[in-house]
């Protein structure tokens, strides 16, 4: 536009915006644009900065690959509140130093009996761990921090004792759908593939949630 100068951006503007109700559409978008901005965006301008390679921020895309979900459920399961979860650890004694946990994703029925859905998403560019011994298994810790989550929570009503979890992961080399049943919980662990046609990856994770 003539007679606009253009301002370079900075991650302390993003940070200073300030999105309200009816605002609410633009904060994917703009933490697209934050993202980007992020992995510094290639310029006219000389210099020795290159772009970060993308396939090696795995924390950087976990959190878009987070965000991209979580958006996703809210927008289809409009019979269902969406949204990330503080959970705290029962401790009896009241340890000042116990951490809280926080789910990425939580889905609640909001009608009886309000079944409960925890998804924690990772990305990653394995889904699975090489083992010497028996073949390739699901990453340890990932399951480790999904079963804390619903076990730690069953004091709290019916529905947290039966509570689903779900570990979600991008496809790397081939599709994963498995179920496992635990104390008492259900716990999926899935894969959506990113790079297939649109359609597609728009049922596949509304096939993996239940009703």
């Amino acid at each position: 536009m003539q007679g606009v100068d253009l301002a370079p951006l900075t991650l302390a503007d993003f940070s200073q915006l300030q999105i309200g109700r009816n605002d609410r559409d633009y904060a994917l978008p703009i933490s697209i644009c934050a993202l980007l901005r992020r992995l510094q965006m290639p310029t006219e301008h000389g210099g020795d900065h290159a772009l970060t390679a993308l396939l090696r921020e795995e924390i950087t895309f976990h959190e878009l690959f987070e965000r991209f979900v979580r958006n996703f459920y809210r927008t289809h399961l409009t019979r269902h509140e969406v949204n990330q979860e503080r959970l705290a650890w029962p401790a009896e004694l009241g340890c000042a130093l116990a951490p809280s946990m926080q789910t990425d994703i939580t889905i609640l029925g909001r009608l009886p009996p309000k079944k409960r859905l925890i998804i924690d998403t990772k990305y990653s560019i394995t889904t699975l761990l090489a083992t010497q011994h028996g073949g390739p298994k699901f990453k340890s810790d990932n399951l480790y921090q999904l079963y804390a989550y619903l076990r730690t929570q069953e004091h709290l009503s019916d529905a947290h004792r039966v509570a689903s979890g779900m570990l979600l992961y991008p496809t790397v080399s081939y599709h994963l759908d498995e179920m496992m049943n635990v104390q008492g919980h259900s716990i999926r662990i899935a894969t959506v593939d990113l790079s297939a046609d649109w359609q597609d990856i728009e049922m596949s994770p509304l096939n993996l949630v239940e009703p």
